[in-house]
C-alpha cells in the first residue's frame, strides 16, 4: 500500500481574501475555479481553496492546538519577512540569526512556515 500526497485543501471563510493572500502575497498561480473552489499551483504543488468556513480560527500560539501546516521555501528569510510585513501578514514568530524560518498566518489564521533553504 502506497499513499501519495495530492493537493492540499484549505477551508477558508473568504474566497477573495484567500486568493489575494495566496496569489498576491505568496505568489501562487491561479489554475482554475470550479463551483466556487479555486485551484492554485506553486511549482508542482496544488492548493484548493474551499470557501466553506463560517468562522475564522480562534488563534492560539502555534503548536498548542492540533492542526496541519505546510512550509514554503525561500532563498532569503529576511527578504521574505520584510515582504510579509509590507503586506500586513500576521507573523507568529519572526526569524532570528540562529532560526532561519518564521511562522506566519493566512487570512483565516492558518499557520504557514517560511523556511530559508539551507
Amino acid at each position: 500500500m502506497r499513499f501519495e500526497m495530492g493537493e492540499v485543501n484549505v477551508l477558508c471563510a473568504s474566497r477573495e481574501r484567500s486568493v489575494a493572500f495566496y496569489v498576491g502575497v505568496l505568489g501562487f498561480r491561479f489554475e482554475e475555479e470550479e463551483r466556487g473552489a479555486v485551484r492554485l499551483t506553486n511549482g508542482d504543488r496544488r492548493l484548493l481553496l474551499l470557501p466553506v468556513a463560517n468562522d475564522l480560527l480562534e488563534v492560539h500560539p502555534y503548536g498548542l492546538q492540533p492542526t496541519i501546516s505546510f512550509d514554503l521555501l525561500v532563498d532569503d528569510i529576511e527578504a521574505a519577512h520584510a515582504h510579509l510585513i509590507a503586506n500586513n501578514v500576521a507573523i507568529e514568530a519572526p526569524p532570528t540569526k540562529e532560526r532561519r524560518y518564521l511562522f506566519c498566518r493566512d487570512p483565516d489564521g492558518l499557520v504557514i512556515e517560511i523556511v530559508e533553504r539551507g
